[in-house]
């Protein structure tokens, strides 16, 4: 899977920053949902219909837990430098640092509350702790770097471990019974659902941010809305930024309507790349059930 997943995302990324030229420092869209998808798409191919009400061997144990939670922490510590690590100055890095520690503190909470509300018998599932815990790191992801304030962190921290949560009681039974996706693992619930609330609440952070919010420093968390090569203003943002490089001149309005195209091209990529890559080995002469054996090997 790794060699045909790669490929396809290197694709995905040349366009995405060589053509759209985003933001997107927490990876909420190039990582988390094209990975997400990409994964769907195979499991839709994988499809086994005697697995809809679970496996025998599909369960937990003492150990597996404490190992998943070993994990979790690693993860929930380590996860701010992964979304602060292309952020260029240390502002945006501050910002980001900040904003990932509130928005997972905030899924945390939020998790072990809806644990225990949503439990026949009011105990905490272990499932959400580990995974669940995890989800305000990626709704931070696309706006972490930017002035979104701690309140709105905290919200959309609360915003991705409910829909973390709902999905994982709801949705992923539904998706295997009705639309043949069995994800074992949540992989939609906890990066496809808040990657796609990461996008959206990026879009709407670029929608508001402005010179009088940002001062100087918005064409540096923001380069493409820089002034081209040329322009008066330029030279003069040059005398308070030194080093400060020509962008795009893009405006707002414009710099969301290329987060979004981003978004609906590395979804598409995702699926029309894994779509592509069965057609290939059913083209080489491989049937269905060879197939399902290539992939799942």
């Amino acid at each position: 899977m790794a060699l045909l997943e790669v490929p396809v995302f290197a694709v995905a990324e040349w366009i995405v920053v060589k053509y759209l030229k985003i933001n997107d420092a927490g990876g909420s869209i190039l990582v988390h949902l094209f990975a997400c998808y990409f994964g769907l798409g195979t499991t839709f191919i994988l499809y086994r219909p005697s697995l809809n009400e679970g496996h025998s061997k599909e369960c937990t144990s003492y150990h597996s837990d404490m190992l998943s939670l070993l994990g979790t922490l690693f993860l929930w510590v380590f996860w701010p430098s992964f979304n602060c690590a292309l952020t260029l100055r240390g502002d945006d890095q501050h910002r980001a640092i900040l904003h990932t520690f509130i928005g997972l503190s905030a899924s945390t909470i939020t998790a072990f509350a809806l644990s225990a509300m949503l439990s026949k018998n009011g105990k905490l599932s272990m499932a959400d702790v580990q995974n669940v815990t995890l989800a305000g790191g990626v709704t931070v992801g696309a706006s972490v770097d930017m002035m979104i304030s701690p309140a709105a962190a905290y919200i959309l921290g609360v915003l991705g471990c409910t829909a973390c949560m709902l999905g994982y009681k709801y949705l992923s039974p539904f998706l295997a019974q009705k639309l043949r996706i069995q994800d074992q693992c949540g992989i939609h619930n906890l990066h496809g659902l808040t990657g796609l609330i990461a996008t959206i609440a990026g879009i709407c952070a670029i929608l508001l941010a402005s010179e009088e919010t940002y001062g100087p420093s918005l064409y540096q968390t923001f380069p493409y809305r820089a002034p081209q090569d040329g322009d008066p203003r330029l030279a003069e943002l040059q005398k308070l930024i030194p080093g400060l490089e020509a962008g795009l001149g893009r405006t707002a309005q414009e710099q969301a309507l290329y987060q979004l195209a981003a978004l609906g091209t590395a979804i598409a990529i995702a699926a029309v790349g894994e779509y592509h890559q069965v057609q290939e080995l059913q083209d080489a002469g491989c049937s269905e059930t060879q197939v399902k054996q290539v992939l799942a090997n």
